[in-house]
């Protein structure tokens, strides 16, 4: 891929959106157009794992988790909670934007799409912008797409924007200003994600429903999922932000 093409759609990107409501057809486009290349690598080094050929052979995970009943306090108990509580459907969306060469690729994406949403589960990510870039910088850490690079370099002068424009920042002390700015607080959040990334295990390799009967914590850590220390003690002040920009948004 040339860097002109990267920066070219990168600053498409950046133009087109914004902090409160993210295009998801502009996303998914955007990724696709990127990770052409780099997605069939991925997915042919994933064909070498067990987990694969259930993919392929069987019914979506999804599916199969939805049509299943668990014991309280299991983590298949708790990703179906999580699923029911959440009304986003990303796969239905992101199918919109591309077409499947054949059934094999269109059932790797819907495994990508739920590994992405287990991702966000297991890391109490929200489904906020900022929780997006939270689950994109965890996942670099052990696939890299230019494009999850490109939406993380973008964001990167949003928070810029967003620390040094107008009106951007709600009135608060000097100190909850210079603790909560954007742009440090952006730059913390994606070191973090990406470090807890790097420590985990591959989520794409693995099978998931070998684990559904066992309580959530030990899945975390059979995952090696630790613990969000700075998000869990930035998201409120941040949903209260969150607000913040909706609420400028219609001022406007």
């Amino acid at each position: 891929m040339s860097l002109i093409k990267f920066l070219k759609l990168t600053y498409k990107y950046y133009k087109g959106s914004n902090d409160t409501n993210p295009d998801l057809k502009e996303v998914f486009g955007f990724i696709h157009e990127l990770d052409k290349t780099k997605s069939k690598k991925i997915q042919m080094n994933w064909q070498q794992y067990p987990v694969a050929y259930k993919v392929y052979t069987g019914k979506s995970y999804l599916e199969n988790l939805k049509a299943n009943t668990f014991k309280e306090n299991t983590f298949g108990y708790d990703l179906q909670k999580w699923f029911e509580e959440d009304n986003l459907d990303l796969f239905k969306v992101s199918l919109e934007t591309m077409i499947p060469k054949n059934k094999l690729d269109a059932k790797f994406f819907e495994h990508t799409t739920f590994q992405h949403d287990v991702i966000h589960f297991l890391n109490d990510y929200d489904t906020s912008p900022v929780g997006e870039v939270m689950v994109l910088s965890f996942n670099l850490a052990k696939e890299w797409r230019w494009s999850y690079f490109a939406i993380l370099f973008s964001s990167l002068f949003m928070a810029l924007r967003n620390t040094f424009g107008k009106k951007k920042m709600p009135q608060n002390t000097i100190w909850k200003k210079i603790k909560y700015s954007p742009i440090l607080v952006y730059i913390r959040l994606v070191k973090e994600g990406y470090k807890k990334g790097k420590k985990a295990k591959w989520l794409m390799a693995v099978d998931f429903e070998e684990l559904y009967d066992l309580p959530t914590t030990n899945v975390k850590k059979l995952l090696n999922v630790t613990p969000s220390v700075y998000w869990i003690s930035v998201q409120p002040f941040w949903t209260k932000l969150h607000t913040h920009y909706k609420q400028l948004k219609k001022e406007k």
